[in-house]
Parts: structure tokens; C-alpha cells; sequence
């Protein structure tokens, strides 16, 4: 559904500095975008937290549960077999293909796509050493009232905003409960205090929900390449497309899509993520260890920003 997308200016001069570069952005591409000054800011979202915000008309949400079981099932009626549970350990050359080792079993393969991201494993260290996996968290409300719901975001957009916490959220998909997520810790953290710092954001900037319980929370492994950009390629003979860099739901089927059809000879495979750059660096052997460090620096950033708007 094209809802719309709100990014919450976090203070006046990110405001007009937001507003001053709209004819440059327009210059890019013909992006239907609007400055929401923070008197029109509650026809978007019920709170006065931000200094108003920009407001992309063209941007949409979806189930992401029901779009990965679409994409399943019409892969599924075009004659792919799903193995799930099954862990890949070594791809090698073999003849004119690939032996693929897995903890049930060898398989022969014409061509390989790594789409691994976040959840690359040591085996293949090629790839790891290209991406970082920062570790994102979510929480869902109980069932809100309709006339909660309404007073919240009235404009039923998704909602992301420019303060280096970066909370982005929306309604739920029934549009009954809020669902949140934001930096919370970089590296895994327990549920229940990743579901408490969430919480307190959630109500920072909806104090109306200061009573209301949370009946869900996840974390995922996001992939990050160094160049932030995501990347399709080949090593040694086998295709990868990862490093999404937080933009996986749009960026993953695109660049799957684009890597079939290099994979099987047919037009339309070029794309300008083939000449992004997917580089390591020397101090990094796949292990993150510098999430940590990038995490308390994250902390002064956020002290700084509330110092700024006087928090």
C-alpha cells in the first residue's frame, strides 16, 4: 500500500536544511515530496516531538510475513525446492558447476547466489569480511482503541526520523497495534531490556501510551557493507548480492531478481550495484568486534542531540 512516509525532522535546522535541498533531490528524479511544518505535523502523526518533518508520498509498506510467503510459493509454482533448517558449509568448484556441502547432504548446481547478508557464516569468510551484521530490534503494542489509533497517525504513514536513534515504526498491518524499532544496542541484547529501552522511546514521543503493554518483541541481524551500498558480484565463479545496509525488504528482491537473470544469460540484468564497491578492511576478520565501541559512541551522539534541542 503506497501509504506514505514521514521522516521526523529532529530540529529546526535540520528542517531547513531539509527543506532547502527539495529542488536538488526533485533534480535526481521526479520524487513527489512536501515539507509538513510542525503547526501541520498533526495530520501525520499524533505527537508534537518533532520540529516537522518531510513527508514522501510515494513510499509504501507491506506484510513483510506475506510477502515472503508470496515470493515462496510463486518460486515454489515455477519449480524451486525450499530446504529449510539446512546449513550450507563449503561451496567448490566441480566440473562445469558447483559442489554444494550441507548438513543434509551434497548437491551439484549449475551456478550459486550467496544471499546470506547479516547471516553470513565463517565458511565463507570472503564474504564475511564485507559485512557487518549490527543487530536491530522491534516491539508491537497490545491492541490499541480505534480512537487511539487515530490520534497517534492519523495519516497511517510510516514513520522514520532523522535523530541518530533513528526509530522508525507504523501501525501493525491490521492497523491495531504500534510497532516500533530503533538502535538499541548494536550487538544482541536480552529481550526484556531491549522491549524497556524501546518502550521508553515509544513513549518520548507518544506519552499517551505510557500505560499501554507490549506483547511482542524480535531482533534480526541487518547486513552492512563498508560502502553502505548494497552490492551484486561474482568470486570465484559464485554470486552473491547482500549488504543491504537496512533497506532489505525493497533492495533483496530486486537484486535477487537482477542476479537470476545474469545467472541464466538473460537480458535485463544490468543494474548500477554491480559497480559499487564491496570492500574489507585490514582490522576487520569477520568478527565485529568494533559494534561495541561504535555503540558508545552512538551514546554520545544521542547526549548531544538532546543537549542541542535542550532534552
Amino acid at each position: 500500500h503506497t501509504y506514505g512516509r514521514f521522516r521526523g525532522q529532529w530540529n529546526k535546522a535540520e528542517y531547513d536544511a531539509t527543506a532547502r535541498s527539495l529542488d536538488d533531490l526533485r533534480k535526481i528524479a521526479p520524487l513527489n515530496l512536501e515539507m509538513i511544518s510542525q503547526e501541520r505535523q498533526r495530520h501525520e502523526i499524533g505527537t508534537e516531538f518533532y520540529s516537522g518533518g518531510l513527508l514522501l508520498h510515494d513510499h509504501g509498506g507491506l506484510h513483510p510475513g506475506k510477502y515472503t510467503a508470496g515470493l515462496i510459493a510463486a518460486a515454489g509454482r515455477a519449480g524451486a525446492t525450499f530446504c529449510g533448517n539446512t546449513i550450507v558449509t563449503n561451496v567448490a568448484p566441480s566440473g562445469s558447476g558447483f559442489q554444494v556441502t550441507t548438513s543434509r547432504g551434497n548437491i551439484r548446481a549449475g551456478s550459486v547466489l550467496m544471499a546470506t547478508n547479516g547471516y553470513t557464516t565463517n565458511d565463507f569468510s570472503w564474504l564475511k569480511r564485507r559485512i557487518f551484521p549490527p543487530v536491530v530490534n522491534m516491539i508491537v503494542t497490545e491492541e490499541l482503541s480505534p480512537e487511539i489509533v487515530e490520534d497517534l497517525m492519523p495519516g497511517k504513514r510510516m514513520i522514520v526520523e532523522t535523530r541518530a536513534r533513528h526509530c522508525y515504526y507504523r501501525l501493525s498491518p491490521d492497523g491495531k497495534r504500534l510497532m516500533i524499532g530503533g538502535r538499541v544496542g548494536l550487538t544482541p541484547i536480552p529481550y526484556d531490556r531491549a522491549a524497556r529501552i524501546l518502550r521508553n522511546l515509544m513513549v518520548e514521543i507518544f506519552p499517551r501510551l505510557k500505560s499501554v503493554k507490549i506483547s511482542h518483541c524480535w531482533n534480526g541481524q541487518t547486513g552492512f557493507s563498508f560502502s553502505y551500498l548494497a552490492h551484486l558480484g561474482q568470486h570465484n565463479g559464485i554470486w552473491h548480492a547482500l549488504g543491504y545496509s537496512g533497506s532489505g525488504n525493497g533492495m533483496a528482491p530486486y537484486l535477487g531478481h537482477k542476479a537470476a537473470l545474469n545467472m541464466l544469460a538473460l537480458a535485463g540484468g544490468e543494474t548500477n550495484f554491480t559497480k559499487t564497491k564491496l570492500e574489507t578492511k585490514s582490522w576487520y576478520q569477520g568478527w565485529p568486534w568494533f559494534l561495541p565501541i561504535a555503540q558508545s559512541l552512538f551514546r554520545l551522539k544521542d547526549i548531544k542531540e538532546n543537549m542541542a534541542r535542550g532534552k
